[in-house]
């Protein structure tokens, strides 16, 4: 009978000691590259986490001749809640706003724009990092702009704003909806701009 001789090819494991190179050392090497490999899958979520964005209910500030009318309150009120899952789509934290009469009236008026620390005190109330106060200013029948003011909460101050034109008859929601979601991508644009160019140490105290 034939015996079956069989040949057992040298691993790295038997090679690599032989020509002076030390397991330990691939081994720990091999580690570091995967530990390198995780961080680069985690820390995108970590270092470039996206705020946290309070909108405030859109108010109406209607120039024209027969101003306040239902249809554009209507639309008005439409605004914030497609501005709000805008910025959720995009990765923000919006919390829930339950608005008053009296918010709206103070956003109406100019009244948290003058005073941005009224609104700051509304944002740290709801955790946010951020108060986005929404108006539609309607100079025209058929002609508005939708404007959003950000307040840096933790500075009290209103730093930027965004803004749309929004045109079409006020009973033109799928316009209405555009219009919110360009404002939206503007947002989110000008809020990645600012984190960008923050100091890491103003990022750490807000």
């Amino acid at each position: 009978m034939k015996k079956t001789v069989r040949t057992v090819l040298p691993g790295a494991r038997d090679i690599l000691p032989e020509i002076g190179i030390n397991m330990s050392l691939v081994r720990r090497t091999t580690c570091r590259r995967f530990t390198i490999a995780l961080l680069f899958l985690v820390l995108p979520e970590v270092v470039f986490a996206k705020p946290s964005v309070l909108i405030l209910d859109c108010a109406l500030q209607d120039d024209t001749m027969l101003p306040d009318v239902p249809d554009e309150l209507a639309r008005t009120a439409s605004v914030a809640p497609v501005l709000r899952a805008t910025l959720r789509e995009f990765g923000y934290t919006v919390p829930d706003y339950v608005g008053s009469d009296e918010n709206l009236a103070l956003t109406e008026t100019g009244y948290f724009l003058a005073h941005p620390k009224i609104a700051a005190e509304l944002g740290r109330s709801h955790n946010a990092d951020w108060v986005g106060i929404c108006t539609q200013f309607k100079f025209s029948f058929l002609v508005s702009i939708l404007r959003v003011h950000l307040v840096d909460v933790a500075k009290n101050q209103v730093v930027t704003h965004a803004e749309t034109w929004m045109r079409g008859s006020m009973t033109d929601f799928r316009m209405t909806r555009r219009s919110t979601r360009s404002l939206g991508e503007q947002v989110d644009d000008l809020l990645q701009q600012i984190t960008v160019a923050d100091d890491p140490a103003d990022g750490a105290n807000r």
